[in-house]
Formats: C-alpha cells, structure tokens, sequence
C-alpha cells in the first residue's frame, strides 16, 4: 500500500465494483507515550477520508481494524452505508460505546434496504448489545459475533451463565435470566454464530450455552453455528 492514492482512485473511480477486501495490514503496538508516524493503512484511511468519495455500488466491505484507525475506518464506512449488505471488521474487539456508534452509520436504511450480513469482535456480549442488533440493524439475516466475555450490562465484569435444571430457571444476575426477558419476534435472522475468544474446554461449553441461550429470544431464527463451524439445524418448533 505504498501509494494509497493510486489505490483510492482506482476503487473510486470503478463504475461496476461491489466488494472490496483489505488485509494483510500489521498493527504496531501502541505507546500512547511515544506516537509513531502514520501506518501505510492510516494513510490510506486518511486519504480516502480526506477525498470523501463513497462507492455507491458498493455491497460488500472486509476491513482490518486497529483502535487507532477507528473512527477513519468509520468514517469510510460511512460514505458507502447507503450501499452496503456484508460487512466484516477483524482485529480489533469494540466496546459496547463503539459498537453503537457503528450501528449507528446504518440507522437510515429502509426497511429491507439494510445491511444482511455481519461479522464483528466485540468485548462484552451483553443484553443491551443484542438489543442493538434486533433494533438498529434489524435487516441482518447472518451475524457472526466473536466476543471475549459474557455480561448482564454493557461492558460489565463476567457473569456467569448459569441454569438451574431442578428449578428450571436461569440464577439470578445471570446472563440467562437477563436474555428471557427478551423476545425480537420481528427479527428474521436466519444464521447466529457466537465464538468467544480461547480454546479451552470450558470456554467451548460456555460459548454453547449463550448460543442456547441467546437463539431462545429469537424465534424466527433459522440456523446456528458452533464451533468448528458445524451448521445445525433448528428444531422445527423453532422455525416459523
């Protein structure tokens, strides 16, 4: 990416392009103490926002992330929203506070009009952050979220996820016991998929148990997807 304008000229100026993917960009560590010069990805960000140019033909966007190019990179989502049904961010893990303002850059779609598909690290998967998803971007059929924690609030310490079988019920302050409060019977969501990040045994069983979990609180959903990307079926009585 050693001339970013050359790049920008030619994704601006094609009249029939719809998906761009970038990737390959390495993120230096941070060291708020001692800021380095601009990354070629930066520079690139800073270009293009500079030059303010949407792709409206744009349909399918795959981005890199870093915190330090976050709001660039918004900013360039921004000039192509109108257009845009698939979406991937990767390599950063947004707090809820970034995510909404994401979210945000969608909100004056049509219905039906809106993005379709999603994939997106966050830090806390949380009520309030589904509550997103089943509101402000309700035209989403596919969303796979990688998260590294489970909460009851945004950004929140852990919670466990627990259920009673005897009592049959979710413990209370439990991330169970917030979703079954929840139904976004509106939502036609056909494929979930939530991966929390590490490998361990009991990370895996904790990750199935927020699928189970959070699938209950949308009916019309269709489909998930558990680790090692195992499609699995739905119980017809979860289909409509």
């Amino acid at each position: 990416m050693s001339d970013s304008s050359g790049l920008i000229s030619l994704l601006t100026t094609s009249s029939s392009l719809s998906s761009v993917q970038l990737h390959g960009c390495s993120f230096p560590e941070s060291d708020d103490s001692k800021p380095g010069p601009p990354t070629p990805w930066q520079t690139f960000l800073t270009d293009w926002k500079t030059r303010r140019v949407g792709i409206s033909t744009l349909h399918a966007l795959s981005l890199p992330l870093d915190k330090a190019s976050l709001s660039m990179t918004s900013a360039l989502i921004r000039l192509s929203a109108k257009s845009l049904r698939f979406l991937k961010l990767q390599g950063y893990s947004l707090a809820f506070s970034e995510f909404s303002a994401l979210a945000l850059l969608f909100s004056d779609r049509l219905v039906g009009q809106g993005l379709e598909e999603l994939h997106i690290d966050v830090q806390t998967l949380s009520p309030q952050l589904m509550d997103i998803f089943a509101t402000q971007l309700s035209s989403l059929q596919t969303l796979y979220i990688m998260y590294g924690r489970i909460s009851t609030i945004e950004d929140g310490p852990w919670t466990q996820v627990v259920y009673d079988p005897i009592q049959q019920t979710y413990g209370p302050d439990s991330y169970g016991e917030s979703m079954s409060n929840r139904l976004y019977d509106h939502w036609r969501l056909d494929e979930l998929s939530l991966w929390q990040t590490g490998q361990s045994i009991s990370i895996h069983a904790i990750e199935h148990s927020a699928m189970n979990i959070t699938r209950r609180s949308i009916p019309r959903l269709k489909s998930i997807t558990y680790p090692k990307r195992t499609l699995v079926d739905l119980p017809k009585h979860f289909l409509l």
